[in-house]
C-alpha cells in the first residue's frame, strides 16, 4: 500500500515537473512572436500662440522611427509645408512625408544620442505642385513669421536610438565643437518689415552668432576630407573653373578665391536666367574653361521680374538653354549643374503678398526639376542641400552665403567636379 501512494506521488511530481518546463522553458521563436517592442514616444508641447494651433492636434517624437509626427486637424490646411530642425551634438534639418491623410512624419539622418533642440515652423498652408500658376504663386503668403513656430519655446527631444556611424549616401554633418557642450536652442531667422539689411533685429543677430560659432562641418567620406586637404592653389593651376549664374555663383568664385587665392583658376560668368546660357557660352570658350558650373534659379523665383517664373517654364527654359549651352562647347569643358540655394526670411519673402519667391518651398520644386532636366540630359547634378539646409537661415545679408557654409559649400562644389573627372 506505501509503495503504491509512492509510485503515485513520483508520477504526480514528474508530471509537474513537465508541466512547469513547458511554461518556464519558451521556444525563442515564440517570444518573439509573443513580445512586442514599443519604441519610446515623447509628447512636444505646442506654442499657445502659434499659427497654426487649429490646424496641429499633436507632435509627437517616436524615437525608435527616428521621426516626429505631426498630427492634423483637418481643419484650414490639408497638407502643409514645414520646416523642422534639430539642434544638439548635430545640426540636422528634418525630411518631411506623408504618413498618412492627418499625419505628416518628419525624419532625421543617423545623429549621435543626447539631447536635441527642436522647432519645428510652418511655411505654407498647403504644398506646392508643378503645375500651380504663376499669379498663385505670386499672391500666396508664407505663414505669418512672428507666430509660425509650432513647436513651442525650448522644446527638446531625448535621441537614444540612432547612433552616428556616418551614411556613404550624405556629403557630411554639422558637428558641434568640443568647446560647446551643452544644447542651446536656435530659432530660425527672420526679418520682419522694418528691418534694414543686413541687420533686423538683436535676437536675430545673436541666432546667426550663436549657431555659426557652436557648429563645424564633417565629412562622412574620409576621402573627402584627405581631398580637401590636398587641394593647394598649386594643385588647381592647370584648370580654369568657370561658374555660370548671377551673384550666388560670383559669391561661390569669391569664396574660392579667398580660400586658394586670387587667380586665373576661377571665372565667373554672368547668366541670370536660362536664356542667358547661349551668349555664356560663349564666354566659357573664351576663357578656355575646363569645367562649367551652372546655376540658374534665384532671378527667375527672384523680385526682378515682379513674378516668379512658373515651374513648367523654368524646366522648359532650363532644358533648352543647357542643351543648346552644351552643343556650343566641345567635349574639352565639362559641364556641371548646382542646385538652387533657398534663401532665409527675408522681410520682401516674408512679407505678404511677398516680393521675393526664393523660399524653401519654390526652390524644393526647381530643384526636383533641375534633377530630372540633367538626369535627361546626362548631366552630372552637384546637390549641396547636405552643408546649406541645416544652416539655410544663416546668410549674412539674407541671401548670400558668405560665411563658413559658404566656404565649405564652395570647397565642395570643387571636390565634386575633380573626383569626377
Amino acid at each position: 500500500m506505501r509503495a503504491t501512494i509512492c509510485q503515485l506521488c513520483v508520477c504526480v511530481l514528474a508530471a509537474f515537473a513537465v508541466t512547469l518546463r513547458n511554461r518556464l522553458f519558451v521556444p525563442v521563436d515564440a517570444m518573439f512572436k509573443t513580445i512586442k517592442v514599443v519604441s519610446p514616444i515623447e509628447q512636444i508641447e505646442i506654442d499657445v500662440s502659434s499659427i497654426f494651433r487649429d490646424v496641429v492636434s499633436s507632435v509627437i517624437h517616436v524615437s525608435g522611427k527616428a521621426a516626429i509626427e505631426v498630427s492634423l486637424t483637418g481643419k484650414r490646411c490639408n497638407l502643409p509645408v514645414l520646416r523642422g530642425r534639430l539642434i544638439g551634438e548635430r545640426a540636422v534639418i528634418l525630411h518631411w512625408s506623408v504618413l498618412d491623410s492627418g499625419t505628416l512624419l518628419g525624419t532625421y539622418d543617423q545623429i549621435p544620442s543626447g539631447l536635441y533642440f527642436v522647432e519645428i515652423i510652418a511655411l505654407y498652408c498647403s504644398r506646392f505642385n508643378r503645375k500651380i500658376p504663376v499669379h498663385v504663386i505670386r499672391n500666396m503668403c508664407l505663414e505669418d513669421s512672428k507666430r509660425h513656430r509650432i513647436t513651442a519655446a525650448n522644446s527638446s527631444i531625448n535621441v537614444t536610438d540612432k547612433p552616428w556611424s556616418g551614411s556613404a549616401n550624405k556629403i557630411g554633418s554639422w558637428r558641434r565643437k568640443r568647446e560647446f557642450v551643452q544644447t542651446l536652442p536656435v530659432y530660425t531667422r527672420v526679418q520682419p518689415n522694418g528691418c534694414n539689411l543686413p541687420e533686423c533685429n538683436a535676437s536675430s543677430l545673436s541666432e546667426l552668432s550663436k549657431v555659426e560659432r557652436m557648429y563645424e562641418f564633417m565629412y562622412s567620406n574620409e576621402t573627402m576630407n584627405s581631398l580637401e586637404a590636398d587641394l593647394s592653389a598649386n594643385s588647381l593651376r592647370s584648370y580654369v573653373f568657370c561658374f555660370i549664374g548671377a551673384s550666388h555663383s560670383r559669391t561661390i568664385v569669391e569664396m574660392l578665391s579667398d580660400h586658394f587665392g586670387k587667380g586665373p583658376w576661377f571665372q565667373h560668368i554672368a547668366a541670370a536666367f536660362p536664356e542667358n546660357l547661349n551668349q555664356a557660352a560663349e564666354s566659357v570658350r573664351l576663357h578656355n574653361c575646363t569645367h562649367a558650373v551652372v546655376g540658374i534659379g534665384q532671378w527667375p523665383a527672384g523680385w526682378p521680374g515682379g513674378a516668379p517664373m512658373s515651374f513648367q517654364e523654368y524646366e522648359q527654359s532650363m532644358h533648352d538653354g543647357l542643351a543648346k549651352f552644351t552643343t556650343i562647347l566641345d567635349s574639352r569643358t565639362k559641364v556641371h549643374v548646382r542646385n538652387v540655394h533657398e534663401n532665409p526670411l527675408g522681410k520682401k519673402i516674408s512679407s505678404c503678398p511677398p516680393t521675393d519667391w526664393r523660399n524653401p518651398e519654390v526652390v524644393r520644386v526647381y530643384n526636383e526639376l533641375l534633377l530630372e532636366v540633367c538626369t535627361r540630359l546626362k548631366l552630372p547634378f552637384i546637390d549641396t542641400t547636405d552643408i546649406t539646409q541645416p544652416m539655410w537661415d544663416t546668410a549674412p545679408d539674407w541671401c548670400h552665403y558668405k560665411n563658413e557654409v559658404g566656404r565649405i559649400e564652395s570647397i565642395y562644389i570643387l571636390q565634386f567636379i575633380l573626383k569626377s573627372r
